[in-house]
């Protein structure tokens, strides 16, 4: 690691704003990271957070997909602020339909204990 990336400031994905670009640093648990692979989001990613709800983060990953994102489990996702912010790209279709989705999704009560399936987030993603 370099060490301006040493002097960065760490926080966590879920207090992302709409419009900045952030690169992952950690991702804090394997079931998370897998969970986060099948998504496409790695550790060392640069990623836009497109919109964000009281519930969920839409994210554009680096190769381009746009995903949302649970903020119980983007809470637990290190991210250090891009050096080289770049404006937002336009949205298309597909990014506006994933928005809307995850402005629609009702918030699920979530028992910081209980080992919530994965499935249920990533097929979110793949729905639309």
């Amino acid at each position: 690691m370099s060490a301006g990336a040493a002097s960065d400031p760490v926080r966590s994905l879920a207090a992302a704003r709409t419009g900045e670009e952030v690169v992952i640093r950690r991702i804090l648990f394997g079931a998370l990271r897998a969970l986060c692979a099948a998504l496409g989001l790695r550790e060392g990613d640069v990623v836009s957070c497109r919109a964000g709800t009281a519930t969920h983060l839409v994210l554009r990953t680096a190769s381009g997909k746009t995903i949302p994102l649970d903020r119980d489990w983007a809470r637990f996702i290190q991210v250090s602020p891009v050096s080289h912010s770049a404006p937002p790209e336009a949205s298309d279709a597909g990014e506006a339909a994933i928005v809307r989705a995850a402005l629609r999704q009702r918030p699920a009560p979530v028992d910081p204990g209980s080992d919530r399936s994965t499935a249920s987030i990533a097929g979110s993603a793949s729905s639309s």
